[in-house]
């Protein structure tokens, strides 16, 4: 139900994933961040999905993040 993410503005393609790992959800994307990045040259993004009260998904920001162990 809805998005979760848009396509990254430096980046013309979006293959997206949701995974679980060590009984989190993680999102997996690319967006075009790195130096000279582009829709050629990706950057791998992981972001831990977040949940409403409801338990529906809340939609992930396109900004880059670490998940911490």
């Amino acid at each position: 139900m809805g998005l979760i993410a848009g396509v990254a503005g430096n980046s013309t393609t979006t293959h997206p994933s949701i995974v679980k790992f060590n009984d989190r959800w993680l999102y997996f994307t690319h967006d075009g961040s790195l130096y000279d990045g582009h829709s050629f040259k990706r950057n791998v993004v992981m972001k831990p999905l977040e949940y409403n009260a409801d338990g529906t998904i809340k939609p992930a920001d396109n900004t880059p993040s670490l998940v911490k162990h």
